[in-house]
């Protein structure tokens, strides 16, 4: 079966090992890259998964910043 989420990698234990298997993967992707938005900015993130049977199979990473400047 295919399920769409809204993910907080930050609180996913096992988001940095399920997101590296993906094709295109980066630094970007990871809980750690996210944190960083969040402690620094304040941002919320909004990861939209796409999973098939149980595994991680695409992701849209999206930050919700709320600010006048954005």
């Amino acid at each position: 079966s295919l399920n769409l989420n809204i993910t907080d990698p930050t609180r996913d234990a096992d988001w940095d090992r399920r997101v590296a298997k993906l094709p295109g993967a980066s630094f970007f992707h990871s809980s750690g890259w996210t944190r960083t938005l969040v402690q620094t900015y304040g941002y919320t993130p909004l990861f939209v998964t796409l999973e098939h049977d149980g595994a991680l199979r695409g992701v849209l990473p999206l930050i919700e910043a709320r600010s006048p400047l954005t």
